[in-house]
């Protein structure tokens, strides 16, 4: 999670970032790392990028931008497609 950090350093709001994770506990212990709890107001989900009833389905249309560079290349070649599509639906409008 340290991308979305390097973003909110570069000057986005950080109430306007969100980040989701298959393991939750990965963004508590982001935040002990780097001591920033008090200061991030990012919004974290735990979420499975291929469940349709999780959590990432508030998000649908509502992102601008989406950064997914440490995700597609860890499935096979068809669940690299089901992921882009679930990933499209967050910024369809």
């Amino acid at each position: 999670m340290q991308e979305l950090r390097k973003f909110v350093a570069d000057g986005v709001p950080s109430e306007n970032v969100y980040a989701a994770d298959l393991q939750g506990e990965f963004f508590e212990s982001g935040c002990k790392l780097f001591n920033d709890k008090d200061r991030l107001t990012s919004k974290f989900i735990a979420a499975d990028v291929f469940d349709p009833n999780s959590g990432l389905s508030a998000l649908d249309g509502n992102i601008d931008i989406v950064y997914a560079a440490a995700l597609i290349h860890l499935f096979d070649y068809n669940d690299q497609l089901l992921a882009c599509q679930r990933i499209v639906k967050f910024v369809e409008g």
